[in-house]
């Protein structure tokens, strides 16, 4: 074959073997360090390798910088019959990999919501407008008042979720909720710190554990301290939440079983189109509970005082 310089047809191999199935696995656009680092995609595919190995699939990714090569590299994969079907880690508003993949029939699982209610895709979610409201209520409940949203992107279509989920929980215990705070360039931290100053919230909700420790250190830069000054939650519960004190209360979304229901849902028939997997608040030292402390002030205030007088002498 080397002589005849051929070059073997996977695509029609692929065809000609019923048992051969591959599923490709696709990355967001990967052009800043920050989505490189998310231990959730690598979480997702860990657990998507783990699955499809057990079910005997393959398993090919689709990565790039920017849709574009994201979506060269889809349609490789495809020509190349390195891939049956798909499994997307994120869910956006604006995607043409997304809309690819659709208009050429492909069987899709999305981690994450569909574009439009009536898309032919599965989806393996998060409740993630429940979440905004749990994170939120959980925070009410002690003692914060003015939250502050925070993100880094309004693109995934989890953060708009959630962002609508924080906004019902305000409105619904009569709170005043703040603009949603879109901290997406350097440019934009002494903005981010001036809002500190001004608004002077106690709570922030994060949209995951590494961007909540880049906000941690532009609070602490602040002279304000987390969580006496001002509380931090966070979302993904990745060992990011532990790297430093204080240590990120976090929810965790379940990473290894939105994988794992990815790969049954493409694979096998009888599973539910839409499948919701269940969150926990891990509880840990970035949140304190206001109405406590008030209680112990108040506490402590009423204790009689020792009165000591001008010559009163120890013995």
């Amino acid at each position: 074959m080397k002589k005849l310089d051929y070059t073997p047809n996977l695509a029609a191999r692929s065809l000609s073997n019923p048992n051969a199935q591959s599923i490709g696995v696709v990355f967001p656009p990967m052009a800043d360090k920050y989505q490189m680092s998310n231990p959730f995609y690598i979480g997702a595919l860990a657990s998507i390798n783990r699955i499809s190995q057990k079910k005997l699939y393959t398993v090919n990714t689709a990565t790039g910088d920017s849709y574009e090569e994201i979506l060269t590299s889809v349609k490789l994969l495809i020509n190349r019959g390195q891939a049956t079907r798909f499994i997307m880690l994120y869910s956006e508003q604006d995607d043409p990999v997304y809309d690819y993949l659709l208009d050429n029939d492909q069987q899709v699982t999305v981690i994450g919501s569909r574009k439009q209610p009536s898309d032919p895709v599965k989806t393996v979610d998060t409740d993630n407008h429940l979440l905004g409201v749990q994170s939120t209520e959980y925070l009410l409940e002690r003692g914060h008042q003015t939250i502050l949203f925070v993100t880094n992107s309004t693109e995934p279509i989890l953060i708009l979720d959630r962002f609508l989920g924080y906004q019902e929980a305000m409105f619904k215990h009569h709170v005043v909720a703040p603009p949603i705070f879109l901290l997406d360039t350097d440019e934009k931290a002494p903005l981010f710190i001036n809002t500190l100053k001004e608004l002077k919230p106690d709570a922030i909700i994060a949209v995951d554990d590494i961007f909540a420790l880049h906000l941690m250190q532009a609070i602490n830069e602040t002279g304000l301290n987390i969580p006496e000054d001002l509380s931090l939650l966070s979302c993904n519960n990745s060992p990011f939440a532990q790297v430093i004190h204080p240590y990120l209360s976090s929810f965790d979304v379940n990473v290894a079983e939105l994988g794992e229901m990815a790969v049954k849902q493409l694979v096998e028939p009888s599973m539910s189109n839409s499948i919701l997997v269940p969150f926990k608040l891990i509880e840990r030292e970035s949140v304190i509970d206001r109405k406590k402390n008030v209680k112990n002030h108040e506490r402590r205030n009423k204790c009689p005082k020792l009165q000591i007088s001008k010559d009163s002498r120890l013995i």
